[in-house]
This record gives C-alpha cells, structure tokens and sequence, in this order.
C-alpha cells in the first residue's frame, strides 16, 4: 500500500513536469521526504498526504485508493 501510494505520487509529480524539488517546495516539505514517500521507504502521515493532495488539487481519496 505505501509502495502503491507513492508511485501515485511521483506519477502525478511527473505528469506535471515538476522534480522532488519542485514539490517539496510546493508541499514545504524536505525533498528528501519526497524521495522516500515516492520509494515507499516511510510511513507518512495523513497531514503529510494532505499537504501532498492540496498540492495537486485532489482528495486523498483520489491518491489513496
């Protein structure tokens, strides 16, 4: 689940042409966290996964399903 999750990340990342740097800074997290989101190395937060949907405009349903 947290592998899928971040593969759902970094897609979305990519479809909007923005590097792990790009959406750390968007989402005011550490790109580094990024990395590890997208690898599915971390257990993240809902309040991480929220600031990553408020970035992209979606629901966490939409990034969790």
């Amino acid at each position: 689940m947290i592998l899928n999750i971040g593969n759902r990340v970094r897609k979305r990342r990519i479809a909007k042409g923005w590097t792990m740097m790009d959406l750390a800074y968007e989402a005011e997290m550490d790109f580094r966290q990024i990395g590890r989101i997208e690898r599915g190395e971390v257990n993240f937060t809902i309040g991480t996964l929220l600031k990553i949907c408020k970035v992209f405009n979606i629901k966490l349903k939409d990034l969790v399903k």
